[in-house]
Parts: C-alpha cells; sequence; structure tokens
C-alpha cells in the first residue's frame, strides 16, 4: 500500500541529535553582542532541514542564567558539515563573565530521506 510508504518518507522520527554535532566552539564580541561560532557535522544518512542551536549559559554553580535559539538557512545533507553563527544582542555581564559556563547543542531538526 502507498499511503504506509509516503507516511514514512514524509514522517521520518529520526533524531537530529543523534546525527549532528556541534565542534569548534569558539565565542567573541562584536559590538554590543556576543557571537557563538560553531561547526556543525551531520554523521549520518538523513538530510537535515530546519536546524535549531540552542546555545545556554550557567554560573559557575550551576545555575541557569539565559539562553537562546536560532534556526540555520538551508539544508544539511549527509556527510556534510556547516558553519554557524548565534548572535546574542545586549548580553548581560553575567553571561559575558569569564567563568560561565557555555553548552550549545543542537535543539531540533527535520529530516529529509528523500
Amino acid at each position: 500500500m502507498v499511503i504506509p510508504l509516503l507516511a514514512r518518507t514524509w514522517l521520518d522520527r529520526a533524531d537530529p541529535t543523534k546525527e549532528l554535532t556541534i565542534s569548534n566552539i569558539e565565542q567573541r564580541r562584536a559590538g554590543d553582542s556576543l557571537e557563538v561560532l560553531g561547526l556543525l557535522t551531520n554523521e549520518g544518512t538523513n538530510r537535515w532541514t530546519s536546524v535549531t542551536i540552542e546555545v545556554e549559559f550557567y554560573d559557575p554553580s550551576g545555575r541557569f542564567l539565559d539562553e537562546t535559539s536560532q534556526y540555520l538557512p538551508g539544508d544539511i545533507g549527509s556527510r556534510a558539515t556547516e558553519h554557524f553563527k548565534v548572535r546574542i544582542s545586549n548580553p548581560s555581564a553575567e553571561v559575558t563573565a569569564n567563568d560561565t559556563k557555555m553548552v550549545v547543542k543542537v535543539g531540533g531538526g527535520l529530516s529529509r530521506n528523500f
């Protein structure tokens, strides 16, 4: 039957956190903004679109301070890499402190296996 095949094609439930990895993370000041740069790698077999990168900030004791997220434009194919930049406008002094811990992760995405 064609309907289950179409459902499998269009509603794939692949997990972006298992196929997409982030590396080469760095941050820099740009005027009144903080920029977080990194490299997204697709280690899986799916093509991904609407990938969301999340950046969370914690103080030295682990207390949550702030977060932001950003969609990446375009697709990232199987075994491909893509540089990204997430901009935080007017970050607080707590976020930009030297001892602040930053966690960058894949927050979501849609797989396209065709």
